[in-house]
């Protein structure tokens, strides 16, 4: 029974950490590109400045930290393992939607590395968090 108990707090550590990085995207792009961009960013299908890449990388590589560092405080333990297996998920899911998605208007308007950088970022930073939760844990900050 503990078993079954420790592998669904597995599975909802990564769906919590995903969901935290998902939500946490979506605000920070949309504040990025209210500041940034203003009006002109919502009406147009165009190459965004890179100031305004460079940002959304900002915002991105955090949402990953944040989310890896929840599905480590949720998981209880082991935090790199359930960080690491976010990252995956995360991989897999970036890489079939870069694929999905080319050759469309959306992705023409941004460089064709931006994608694969976003990828890179969201998975390290990912397995980042779980190192930072890991490492509170092996200070005493257990909250298993």
């Amino acid at each position: 029974m503990e078993g079954e108990s420790l592998m669904l707090r597995s599975v909802l550590s990564v769906a919590a950490g995903f969901m935290v990085m998902v939500i946490t995207v979506v605000i920070g792009t949309a504040l990025t590109a209210r500041i940034m961009l203003g009006d002109a960013g919502s009406n147009t299908i165009q190459q965004p400045p890179n100031s305004y890449l460079v940002a959304s990388l900002v915002v991105s590589a955090a949402a990953a930290v944040l989310g890896g560092w929840v599905t480590g405080l949720i998981a209880g333990r082991e935090p790199l393992i359930h960080a690491g297996a976010l990252s995956i998920l995360l991989l897999v899911m970036s890489a079939v939607s870069v694929l999905l998605t080319r050759g469309t208007p959306e992705a023409a308007a941004q460089p064709s590395w931006y994608p694969w950088v976003v990828t890179v970022l969201g998975a390290a930073g990912v397995l980042l968090g779980g190192v930072l939760r890991g490492g509170q844990l092996r200070g005493g900050q257990q909250n298993a």
